[in-house]
């Protein structure tokens, strides 16, 4: 692949700053990288490497079929109408880099923590996270202490089969299905799970300055 839109791409690589093909999850992460705040190892596989499958596996215009069809489905159709692509996402080969390419990623990050089998979370990074009205905060998959490459590569299919739930697809925002909006892709972030002392979150709802900034914490 190209330097500038590989299959893998390191959360500490310069270019990883965010970088489109990382999504709107892993690209934020990459930006905190380079700034110097403390993130666990990691690596994104790009939304290049998400068409690239799709196109492989004679998916892709069957994904646009079903996304731009999501604005007449009904919630109780949703699984009928996706349950060939689906099944397709689970099944069709991995065309041969890139799967060389994750194999190599995550031996890679057990050779820079030292441990093998090294737990990981496996994180859904869509690039239609965070549209200007819409969020998808919540809707897509991410798989917690998933450890071992066989078992990494069957969690980077279900992050893209999410994709096509039942909850991205019946997403609707002033009745439009947000999924029809455009051709998105998936970035599946693989990031070592730390022990935590502490967890938190803290986000904005200002727009323009005109409301209180919203914080939360579970520790």
């Amino acid at each position: 692949m190209s330097a500038a839109a590989p299959f893998v791409l390191w959360l500490d690589d310069p270019i990883a700053n965010g970088h489109p093909a990382l999504g709107g999850k892993f690209s934020s992460l990459g930006e905190m990288t380079a700034s110097g705040f403390s993130v666990p190892p990691g690596f994104g596989i790009t939304t290049t490497a998400y068409r690239s499958f799709m196109d492989a596996a004679g998916l892709s215009e069957e994904a646009r079929r079903v996304s731009a069809a999501a604005d007449k489905m009904a919630l109780e159709d949703i699984k009928s109408e996706t349950k060939t692509l689906i099944a397709g996402v689970l099944n069709a080969p991995l065309p041969a880099q890139l799967e060389a390419d994750i194999r190599e990623a995550y031996a890679e990050l057990e050779r820079r923590t030292g441990v093998k089998d090294v737990p990981v979370a496996v994180r859904s990074s869509g690039e239609s996270e965070d549209l200007a009205g819409a969020s998808f905060a919540g809707q897509y998959d991410t798989f917690l202490w998933v450890c071992g490459i066989e078992s990494v590569l069957h969690h980077v299919r279900q992050c893209w089969v999410g994709m096509f739930g039942e909850a991205v697809l019946s997403y609707r925002v002033d009745g439009q299905a947000v999924i029809s909006r455009g051709d998105f892709g998936m970035c599946v972030g693989i990031q070592q799970m730390v022990q935590a002392r502490a967890a938190g979150a803290q986000g904005s709802g200002d727009e323009g300055g005109q409301l209180p900034s919203l914080r939360g914490a579970d520790s």
